[in-house]
């Protein structure tokens, strides 16, 4: 707990530490801990394949908060490694390890071994999802999606969730068992830029094609990225009148209140068989985004946040300069922020609740016809819920029937 430099940081980072601590307590002189920031590309249709960017920089916090590395003299390496380029993956591991002396052919061979490896567990996973497909469709059984991370499979981290699953008679399924069966129809509202979300999304999509199917998402407190999937994961599942149930996480281990949202979720499974409701597959679409078009560029006033008081303001003028009818938004103030607050996931970060507070304040203000007014909005491209803020506010848009 005393490397810990944040309370707020998701249960799993946490344990990170603990894990650290543990080898050093073995006495052990060196640890290899790599950055992976790009996951493996499973899905075409997706925009990325980012790492969630915690775990991907979480090497670099245990390197600059856990004194006993430096005490102790350990060899700490953490290098950034690709895991979608082999070639960039052994170039990096090579010289990484470069005091070890290994050939980067024997790096290589060893990387082509665990992809090969990784494949066939993916297969066998894939076989055994199916196989519990059959299973309960041919014994009449109800059963759950358990969606999260890879770490949600760890039972120190999910609790023991599986266990009051299959004790109220459900059997479990995890997302990349039954994923490679879903589509889920991109492009979708959100930015699809993280590898094991983009499960996420085709495992939800799967879901509504089943009536003895429901969908429950495994979280973390404070996980800024779970605040654009779980809105995502439930909007697919309402196109096909499925329930969404999300569960968070953390070290506390009562799990009293769980334990009555699967056995509400149970009983509601149960009411919806007896009143005939079905599930909606077809009503899944692909997200349809408004385009700006040369016409608009005349007629249109486009608002856009105030994110830096002096720097967009110099923006307004070169983009009117331009032949754009740009309005800079003033500053923001309490009424922004309450605005913010009814539209966006509270577990988005402050500045993504200013930003569409600011937008829908004006949209709602009567300043602007709305049959005549863009929303402009940058993103960032990178791992960060940042890049998500369009999709936020496409979100904000859309539930007050401004889309």
């Amino acid at each position: 707990m005393d490397s810990i430099p944040s309370e707020a940081v998701c249960y799993p980072a946490k344990l990170a530490h603990g894990h650290i601590m543990a080898l050093v307590e073995k006495g052990l002189h060196f640890i290899f801990y790599p950055s992976v920031v790009y996951e493996n590309r499973q899905y075409d249709g997706a925009d990325n394949h980012f790492n969630c960017p915690v775990v991907s920089g979480y090497p670099e916090v245990i390197k600059n908060n856990t004194d006993e590395l430096r005490l102790r003299r350990i060899y700490y390496k953490h290098p950034f490694v690709n895991l979608d380029d082999p070639e960039k993956a052994a170039a990096t591991l090579t010289a990484s390890l470069a005091e070890f002396a290994i050939p980067k052919r024997e790096i290589r061979a060893a990387l082509a071994a665990a992809a090969e490896e990784q494949q066939r567990f993916r297969a066998d996973l894939r076989h055994k999802g199916e196989e519990a497909l059959a299973y309960i469709e041919a014994r009449g059984l109800k059963g759950i999606v358990l969606c999260g991370r890879p770490y949600h499979a760890d039972p120190e981290v999910n609790h023991g969730i599986t266990n009051l699953i299959t004790g109220e008679g459900m059997a479990v399924l995890t997302e990349d068992s039954i994923a490679h069966l879903g589509d889920a129809r991109r492009p979708l509202r959100v930015r699809d830029q993280w590898s094991y979300h983009s499960r996420l999304y085709n495992a939800a999509a799967f879901t509504v094609g089943r009536e003895n199917l429901e969908l429950i998402q495994l979280t973390s407190f404070g996980c800024g990225l779970d605040a654009v999937t779980s809105d995502q994961v439930a909007e697919i599942l309402q196109q096909g009148n499925k329930i969404y149930t999300t569960i968070k996480i953390d070290e506390g281990d009562n799990l009293g209140a769980a334990r009555i949202r699967i056995r509400s979720l149970r009983v509601t499974m149960e009411e919806k068989a007896k009143q005939g409701q079905k599930t909606l597959p077809a009503a899944i679409a692909p997200y349809q985004t408004p385009l700006f078009t040369e016409e608009m560029k005349v007629k249109h006033t486009i608002i856009a946040p105030q994110m830096s008081p002096i720097h967009f303001n110099l923006l307004e003028t070169a983009m009117r300069a331009s032949g754009y009818q740009l309005v800079i938004l003033g500053e923001v103030d309490k009424d922004a922020v309450e605005e913010g607050l009814k539209y966006v996931h509270n577990d988005a970060c402050y500045p993504c609740i200013l930003t569409t507070g600011q937008l829908m304040q004006a949209l709602k203000s009567g300043h602007y016809d709305l049959d005549n007014v863009s929303v402009m909005m940058t993103q960032t491209g990178g791992q960060c819920r940042a890049t998500n803020y369009i999709s936020f506010i496409r979100k904000a848009l859309k539930d007050a029937r401004m889309e």
